[in-house]
């Protein structure tokens, strides 16, 4: 298989995984819009916006976003070294 044909398997293999994540973010929106008709529907005047909750998600968010970002660094940097001339 060519380097063209393993990119291209790669690159749709991460479409579909960003195709899952989207799918994932949308369920997540209506799990909380869910949560929210609960709520309001047990009490008008429920408050389920929660600032404490909202900071706890983008918090683990961040440390995903951290931890993918180093993957790509080491990447990076393993392949700069795979890529090095040897001189003789």
């Amino acid at each position: 298989m060519s380097d063209a044909e393993q990119l291209g398997k790669i690159r749709d293999r991460i479409d579909a995984i960003d195709e899952q994540v989207h799918q994932l973010l949308n369920q997540r929106a209506e799990a909380a819009m869910e949560v929210a008709r609960i709520k309001l529907s047990a009490d008008p005047n429920a408050v389920f916006y929660r600032p404490e909750r909202e900071a706890q998600v983008l918090r683990m968010v961040q440390k995903s976003v951290i931890k993918v970002r180093l993957m790509m660094r080491k990447s990076r940097v393993y392949f700069a070294r795979s890529c090095r001339p040897v001189w003789l």
